[in-house]
């Protein structure tokens, strides 16, 4: 969903109660963060933890996750919500996404997206739904898989037994700016239904 809400002149976002009690995890501190400095992201600090050891251990084998690692810590900074729900947004954050005024907030299961509107529209015409291979955040928080394909395997022109071939895509949600997709292929499973890799 989206809600128009309000930065004050001294930078704080006045979030109403029922968009924080939708948020997983939800308390009094927060991480306040961008992975582009064109939007501001707000995280519960238990699960912006998370997020951020798996990005940590990411970088041992991935130059694009040390890159967004230092994003994020160049942009972020840790905030506790005031008595009127009211959350600073880091001034260098503040500066980068244009955080004053109407601003537009995208929620979402484990965060909120923060957009000042005229940046929002124009970011939703210029770019591709998905940007294939990009690292986002939104690869740390979401990992689903679902049944892509499902067939039997014939042997000598029949059904053989028990035995099935499938597919499994594991897909991670994105937003307009990016998303990571994989293809697991390949897995069977036998007459006692006990996975193996082809």
């Amino acid at each position: 969903m989206c809600h128009s809400l309000r930065v004050d002149e001294k930078g704080r976002l006045k979030i109403p109660m029922t968009l924080l009690a939708a948020l997983k995890g939800s308390g009094t501190e927060f991480y306040v963060t961008s992975d582009d400095g064109n939007a501001v992201r707000i995280y519960p600090m238990k699960i912006w933890k998370e997020v951020e050891g798996r990005l940590e251990r990411l970088c041992f084998h991935n130059a694009n996750s040390h890159r967004l690692l230092a994003r994020v810590k160049y942009f972020g900074q840790a905030v506790t919500i005031d008595k009127q729900t009211r959350l600073l947004i880091p001034i260098v954050l503040r500066k980068s996404a244009h955080m004053k005024g109407d601003v537009d907030v995208l929620t979402y299961a484990n965060y909120l997206e923060v957009w000042n509107h005229a940046r929002l529209m124009s970011d939703l015409k210029s770019k591709e739904i998905t940007t294939p291979g990009e690292i986002s955040l939104d690869a740390l928080i979401f990992t689903q898989r679902v049944p892509w394909a499902g067939r039997r395997k014939k042997k000598g022109g029949n059904s053989h037994g028990g035995e099935r071939q499938f597919a499994v895509r594991r897909r991670l949600p994105g937003n307009s700016r990016g998303q990571l997709s994989h293809e697991i292929r390949g897995a069977q499973t036998d007459r006692t239904d006990r996975a193996r890799v082809a």
